[in-house]
């Protein structure tokens, strides 16, 4: 599997799978994260990766991040 559909959390704390370790991050874009994920897989830089979103509150609004994790 090289990758996966992004992980939504719901408030509780998010741990990420057992031997992936945190790549990168991007205001609200699953497809940059998805992109990067599938580039490291292809060049060889990491086996498989996950894009997992988390919604944060910047002031007074709600931001969607997302956190590339990656299995090397």
């Amino acid at each position: 599997m090289a990758g996966q559909l992004p992980v939504v959390s719901a408030g509780s704390a998010w741990v990420p799978p057992e031997g992936y370790v945190l790549e990168d991050s991007y205001v609200g874009s699953l497809s940059a994260c998805r992109t990067q994920g599938e580039q490291g897989v292809a060049s060889g830089k990491w086996k498989a990766y996950v894009c997992h979103q988390e919604m944060r509150k910047l002031t007074d609004i709600w931001m969607s991040f997302m956190y590339l994790y990656v299995k090397k």
